[in-house]
């Protein structure tokens, strides 16, 4: 996944994924994309994915993958602040 989302291109996506955009969405102040995966490779473990994009921070709002078994998997993202500053303790476990 890093490969594609974080270190590739708009064409390396392309060239692994068909992509469409929707005009309808049902999650509202969002744009809808869905990509299905052209490789047998992933083609293999993921369906598809689906994409929720906030239109006026265009921050990721959910992400919805859908397994070739029929399963699926619903991230939703919300309240989120772009370079929020992280308490240090945030990250230490409870003893």
């Amino acid at each position: 996944m890093q490969k594609h989302f974080v270190n590739g291109s708009a064409a390396d996506l392309r060239g692994q994924f068909e992509i469409q955009d929707h005009e309808t969405t049902d999650r509202q102040g969002t744009y809808h994309v869905t990509m299905v995966p052209k490789r047998k490779q992933i083609r293999e473990a993921l369906a598809g994915l689906d994409l929720w994009v906030d239109r006026s921070s265009l921050l990721l709002s959910a992400m919805r993958m859908t397994f070739v078994n029929g399963d699926t998997k619903l991230m939703s993202f919300d309240e989120v602040v772009p370079n929020a500053i992280i308490e240090p303790r945030t990250f230490v476990p409870d003893r």
